[in-house]
């Protein structure tokens, strides 16, 4: 049993390690291990990996995990309508998901994946994005944790689940908020795409912004957005599934065509939405706080680049011309098939000065 003066020294050195966490976007190894003993109602730690071929998540948890963290499901923090793979989840879905697992607006959250820094970000990415400030990414994820023999726990308790605590909640602790400066949808990558195709760009009307793909050359080469750019994500990251250093990573978002990567305003996207994040991370890492997701990526792009061209898909923008910005109040109609896909009008507004941002729930 620790004695009063062992106590005093242990909190002391908590408040030293969150204030030395504080506007940080990565948290090594080290300080995870010393965090863990010294913040355990603080702390929460989400195992964030998601499902790839030959691994199943849960499984994975219960065989290993850091010790003290819970299990972040990617289907149960996703739209339940949507049409689309991991679509951000609406503010009541997002909340009644962190009650679920016990999780606080003012928590110390680690994300890490057993799959070498591929999902991690999506969930860091998210939870940012509906308000959590205090949020990190494990550097190096499990690989580095488990390489460097850190202890480990096992077994399907419920603190696996849900994090356990001897604290009350409060309403204020569920009082998230979602930025939806940080999410793009398809209106305004389409436009982005027909102003490329048009040649367009940086002319009177040009509103658009630079698109990043973050997947690798040979998918990248298979199908694009019309004007992305190609940054594999796999060039951020050292051996160990560590980040590169800022100097480095400023190096190769220069390379890639990005002027300024401390500053420029970019979308980043990929497939589903998952290895973008680590690009944003990436971008992050160096400064930049002008960055957004297309949530449904070119999985999204390409399905409803079709329907449009099969005229199965019609968007059509009243009052203020197709591509404009959409005042308050401005009615937007979405067809689907030649008829209304949820057969009413719907009015809405939006204040980033593009067009008006919608759930395509098609299907």
């Amino acid at each position: 049993m620790l004695s009063l003066k062992q106590k005093k020294r242990l909190l002391v050195q908590g408040v030293r390690t969150i204030i030395s966490l504080n506007n940080r976007l990565l948290i090594e190894t080290e300080e995870l291990q010393t965090l863990i003993k010294e913040e355990p109602e603080k702390l929460t730690i989400f195992n964030a990996t998601y499902s790839i071929s030959g691994i199943i998540p849960r499984e994975e948890h219960i065989k290993s995990r850091i010790p003290t963290s819970i299990y972040y499901d990617f289907n149960d923090f996703s739209h339940k309508d949507a049409k689309f793979s991991y679509m951000v989840p609406t503010e009541e879905e997002f909340r009644d998901q962190m009650k679920k697992v016990g999780v606080r607006k003012n928590d110390i959250v680690v994300v890490y994946d057993k799959i070498g820094m591929i999902s991690a970000p999506r969930a860091f990415w998210l939870l940012k994005t509906f308000g959590l400030e205090n949020v990190l990414l494990l550097n190096g994820v499990f690989n580095k944790w488990q390489a460097e023999g850190r202890p480990v726990e096992t077994g399907d308790a419920e603190n696996a689940w849900k994090k356990v605590r001897s604290t009350v909640p409060t309403p204020g602790d569920f009082n998230f908020h979602f930025d939806k400066r940080k999410v793009e949808h398809y209106s305004h990558i389409r436009h982005i795409a027909n102003q490329v195709s048009s040649r367009s760009v940086g002319g009177e009307n040009d509103w658009s912004v630079p698109i990043i793909d973050s997947r690798t050359e040979n998918v990248f080469a298979q199908g694009s957005i019309p004007g992305s750019k190609n940054l594999a994500f796999t060039h951020l990251l050292n051996a160990d599934k560590t980040f590169k250093s800022p100097e480095e990573l400023r190096t190769i978002f220069k390379a890639a065509g990005i002027p300024n990567p401390e500053s420029d305003q970019l979308i980043v996207s990929c497939q589903r939405g998952i290895t973008a994040c680590i690009v944003d991370a990436g971008l992050r890492i160096v400064g930049n706080k002008n960055t957004s997701i297309y949530d449904g990526s070119y999985e999204e792009f390409s399905f409803l680049q079709k329907k449009e061209k099969e005229g199965a898909l019609q968007i059509e923008i009243k009052g203020e011309g197709e591509g404009a910005p959409v005042n308050p109040g401005s009615r937007v109609l979405v067809h689907y098939v030649g008829k209304l896909l949820d057969g009413k009008q719907f009015d809405s507004s939006y204040d980033r000065g593009k067009p008006l941002d919608f759930i395509v729930g098609i299907g």
